[in-house]
């Protein structure tokens, strides 16, 4: 009989063979090798809007970075060395009250128009800025599978004016 990887979901794959699951494996973002990370020198350009985007969010991220995968879209969570969101799913589900939590990391793709209107926004309407830090947040946990923790607060912010 032969192994074969089948996706079961997210980052999570199982190794089948012979109908029964032998082994789980968990791949984080940071256990691929991509090639296409930005260079320094492209990074520190951003420091002030990532730094900005991170006091904007506060508690809600643990960093803001550049995202070294993303191509078409704006933003991306990530989860950090340690625990992954299927992982803090599970515990949740476990045992709620031990309130497990995988490190929350914003990638930004700095290359998107939404990226763009952000930092137009920083350096002519900070508040309008934050909202944009607080929308592009929050889509990157909808894309994640991970709870919105105000979903009315978000809805009333996307419908609310934003001159």
């Amino acid at each position: 009989m032969f192994n074969k990887f089948h996706q079961a979901s997210g980052s999570t794959f199982h190794i089948l063979g012979a109908d029964r699951i032998h082994q789980s494996l968990t791949l984080c973002p940071s256990d691929l090798d991509l090639d296409d990370m930005p260079e320094e020198k492209k990074a520190d350009g951003y420091r002030e809007a990532l730094d900005f985007m991170k006091e904007a969010l506060g508690e809600s991220v643990d960093e803001v970075r550049i995202s070294r995968k993303l191509k078409t879209h704006p933003v991306c969570m990530t989860s950090g060395e340690g625990m992954s969101f299927e992982m803090e799913r599970y515990f949740n589900a476990v045992q709620p009250e031990m309130g497990m939590k995988a490190k929350r990391i914003l990638e930004v793709n700095v290359d998107h128009p939404a990226f763009a209107a952000l930092e137009a926004a920083r350096a002519s309407d900070p508040e309008k800025a934050k909202k944009y830090a607080q929308v592009l947040m929050n889509q990157a946990k909808l894309i994640a599978g991970l709870p919105i923790d105000d979903p009315s607060g978000y809805t009333d912010l996307l419908c609310s004016p934003w001159s």
